[in-house]
């Protein structure tokens, strides 16, 4: 049932995507989350065709992998019941709080990161510039967002990006997905970025996870762009 949502020969892929989310989720080593490009839970499965079926067959595999990898019983049951709950969101539903303390406050947090996303996306700037500081303490996840606020043209989102970044210049190191915010604005043509980046100090040939410049990376969208 689950195998069509994977495709390839395994699911090497989808088990680096899931351990980075979890990585991200329980507050981890962001180094280790490079693999995850998706911020919003939602987004992430929204090209899937992920029904009850499919949700209790998944569910199935992570209780027993629970079972296997969880010796404290409290400490397992508290992670089912998110899982159970995450997954019931992640298909439309509510998806209510975990009980557990800390898995609910790691929840809201995860919801009001698929909120800005969303906000981002719908342009409703204004609630997008209100949710994203809530983020600025986890670096990778804060870039995150900063690179969709200027990948979506919209002009209050981008100028949000440019203050938020020439505020914290620590933040030009900071990768997301593997990539520095150079790549991005080199990749989506936004001078205004670049130039920023540029005159706080950042190196024009960083490197990307694929070994790859800003400059590589402007190329290459510069080749797909209609008017090429």
């Amino acid at each position: 049932m689950l195998r069509p949502l994977f495709p390839g020969k395994s699911q090497k892929c989808a088990t680096e995507e899931m351990a980075a989310f979890l990585i991200q989720f329980l507050g981890g080593d962001e180094s280790r989350t490079q693999r995850r490009w998706w911020l919003s839970l939602r987004v992430s499965h929204s090209r899937f065709r992920i029904g009850d079926e499919e949700r209790g067959a998944w569910l199935k595999h992570m209780s027993a992998t629970l079972d296997v990898e969880v010796p404290d019983e409290v400490a397992r049951a508290e992670m089912m019941q998110f899982f159970e709950r995450a997954s019931t969101y992640v298909i439309g539903g509510e998806g209510a709080a975990p009980a557990q303390e800390e898995l609910a406050a790691r929840w809201a947090d995860q919801q009001a990161l698929d909120a800005a996303i969303a906000a981002i996306a719908a342009g409703r700037e204004a609630e997008a510039r209100e949710l994203a500081p809530r983020f600025s303490a986890r670096p990778s996840v804060y870039l995150g967002l900063l690179v969709r606020m200027m990948q979506s043209e919209c002009a209050p989102l981008l100028k949000f990006a440019l203050n938020a970044m020439a505020a914290r210049p620590s933040l030009m190191h900071v990768r997301f997905a593997g990539r520095t915010m150079l790549h991005y604005a080199a990749g989506a043509g936004c001078l205004a970025m670049v130039e920023l980046l540029l005159a706080q100090g950042m190196d024009p040939d960083v490197l990307q996870a694929g070994n790859h410049t800003p400059s590589t990376a402007w190329r290459i969208n510069a080749d797909r762009r209609p008017d090429r």
